[in-house]
């Protein structure tokens, strides 16, 4: 499961979160998120879970998946 960078950057700025803000409502490092954000490092599955849940997209969306649409 790779997360698409440029879908997180997107999704982030549609919905209106910065990194501070995305990391406060998933309990991840803003460091860690801006690492996703530009391509540098792949977040485990579970971590892709928590962003998603946090964007209301569905993890798909994030990842390499069927590009399944918003909830």
């Amino acid at each position: 499961m790779k997360l698409l960078a440029y879908k997180l950057a997107c999704t982030m700025a549609n919905s209106e979160f910065t990194a501070g803000k995305l990391s406060m409502a998933t309990g991840l490092s803003s460091k860690s998120i801006t690492q996703y954000m530009a391509g540098n490092t792949t977040p485990k599955p579970s971590t892709v879970g928590k962003i998603a849940k946090a964007l209301n997209v569905t993890p798909e969306y994030l990842t390499e998946g069927d590009g399944a649409n918003a909830k």
